[in-house]
């Protein structure tokens, strides 16, 4: 599995994880996660990108403690996003920062929604084994 999806999965699997206080490295792959949601080549309005945000915060991101407004602004901020002056339209960017092009190539090779929903699943599927086994081990006990 390639790095950057190894680490992806770990960030999938916390809960309310705080974008502002991940490491330059976690942000690098939660933003840039976010800012494939955006179709590349094309301009956005201010409110279609805000939309697909919070779709993507309602599925892959839900685990994040971020609203889709300030994680457009993160995505602009971190020129993942390039606004027009008035900024009224959006682009998808690919002048990233330094190492995150390396991070969207590990992102891009999935489906991104698809690889978090399995992520989740596969976990609470083993999560649900555990505490089964630990039920019957307590049950044998007796």
């Amino acid at each position: 599995m390639h790095p950057t999806l190894d680490r992806f999965r770990h960030l999938l699997l916390r809960q309310e994880v705080v974008v502002g206080k991940l490491s330059h490295s976690d942000m690098g792959i939660i933003i840039v996660a976010a800012a494939l949601a955006i179709p590349h080549g094309s301009t956005s309005t201010e409110k279609e990108v805000t939309e697909r945000l919070a779709r993507w915060l309602s599925t892959v991101g839900s685990n994040l403690q971020v609203d889709a407004v300030e994680m457009r602004r993160y995505l602009v901020d971190y020129r993942c996003l390039q606004r027009d002056p008035a900024g009224r339209a959006y682009t998808r960017s690919e002048n990233w920062p330094t190492g995150w092009t390396e991070i969207a190539a590990g992102l891009e090779s999935v489906d991104i929604e698809q690889f978090a929903e399995h992520v989740r699943l596969e976990e609470a599927e083993r999560r649900a084994a555990r505490k089964k086994a630990a039920l019957e081990k307590k049950d044998g006990g007796m």
